[in-house]
């Protein structure tokens, strides 16, 4: 309904292929939380210079530890790996009261590369409609792994089709992402008039995202909708513009220092993560250099990589999986460009 009203209205359509239609449309989409625990993980680091490492260690222990098997699926020699880059899967759930997140299907993967050779953090974005093989049940959309079976099987998908090692994962809800924007009195980011006129036209919003615009009153709220805004155009834009924010929040959060410990302690509980608490420690410690990295991004798949088709599963993105392995690899364990760090999509108009 969502799309039909766009098309009616003139948002010009440049999907990846026709979008499903959506079994809830009031269902708050997991993109909008995006990778938000990258901000807890970077800029940490001013938190820790305010309190001892008693207090912060008890900070971090305020998350929700989860640890995870070796996978079964396919031997770890035959994963891509390098000790100075370390892989942390970021997961994006839309689990509503009383549901299990490992019942939710992942709406948001992100992987988050901290390369310290390169001295760059680089973020591969998988879209959720990827046509991959989950390991002991069958061809699907990448995102029906969390829900056949939790984190677990999301990593071991994610490692068995694209031979990279995940090191650890970190799992959100969207309730974080206008705690963190909105504890750092909003974000900046520029907008194309075609997003403004489509935010503008308040269309496929529940009463609370209405609610917030016109008015800058809950930017949490505002920044959420920007994120999840997939009927305009494609997935390939929605996580761009997912990319934007974080790139927003990061940077406010640099010049916004003194609020990070407050925001750290509405956070961490909202965080399930199989890093133990002196992982967390030691990576809010690195988060000091880590701040100084160069940020890299792509998306999965790649241009000219894919086509849209139409499976039992829905309509998926069917891939070039050579390609884009090859790709994945390249770019979280070599020196990427940073020259132009958003991934073009002028390919998916085309498709």
């Amino acid at each position: 309904r969502a799309k039909k009203v766009s098309d009616e209205h003139g948002f010009t359509d440049i999907s990846s292929g026709r979008q499903p239609k959506e079994k809830k449309p009031h269902r708050h989409s997991a993109g909008k939380i995006i990778g938000i625990v990258i901000l807890i993980l970077l800029v940490l680091c001013a938190a820790f210079a305010a309190v001892t490492y008693h207090q912060a260690k008890k900070l971090l222990g305020e998350v929700n530890y989860s640890p995870l098997q070796e996978n079964e699926y396919i031997d770890s020699s035959k994963l891509a790996h390098s000790d100075s880059v370390r892989n942390i899967l970021l997961i994006g759930v839309d689990a509503r009261e009383g549901e299990s997140s490992d019942s939710t299907r992942s709406d948001t993967m992100m992987i988050l590369s901290i390369d310290e050779k390169n001295k760059q953090l680089k973020l591969t974005s998988i879209l959720r409609d990827t046509y991959v093989e989950i390991p002991g049940w069958k061809w699907n959309k990448i995102n029906a792994a969390q829900s056949h079976g939790g984190r677990q099987l999301l990593v071991d998908t994610i490692e068995y089709n694209f031979k990279v090692d995940i090191d650890n994962y970190m799992l959100v809800n969207f309730d974080m992402f206008t705690t963190i924007i909105d504890e750092l009195g909003g974000v900046d980011v520029e907008v194309t008039e075609k997003e403004a006129n489509y935010i503008n036209a308040r269309y496929n919003m529940t009463q609370a995202e209405k609610d917030a615009f016109p008015g800058a009153t809950n930017a949490g709220m505002q920044a959420l909708w920007y994120s999840r805004m997939r009927y305009l155009d494609s997935d390939f834009y929605r996580t761009q513009r997912q990319r934007k924010v974080i790139s927003a929040i990061i940077d406010k959060a640099k010049s916004n220092p003194t609020a990070l410990y407050s925001i750290a302690e509405k956070v961490m509980p909202m965080i399930e993560t199989d890093l133990t608490t002196d992982e967390l420690v030691n990576l809010a410690k690195g988060s000091v250099k880590y701040m100084k990295y160069d940020l890299a991004q792509m998306q999965v798949p790649i241009d000219g990589s894919w086509k849209s088709v139409k499976k039992s599963a829905g309509n998926v993105l069917s891939i070039d999986m050579d390609k884009n392995v090859s790709a994945m690899r390249t770019f979280i364990y070599e020196k990427a460009d940073t020259s132009n760090n958003e991934t073009t999509t002028e390919n998916s108009k085309k498709k």
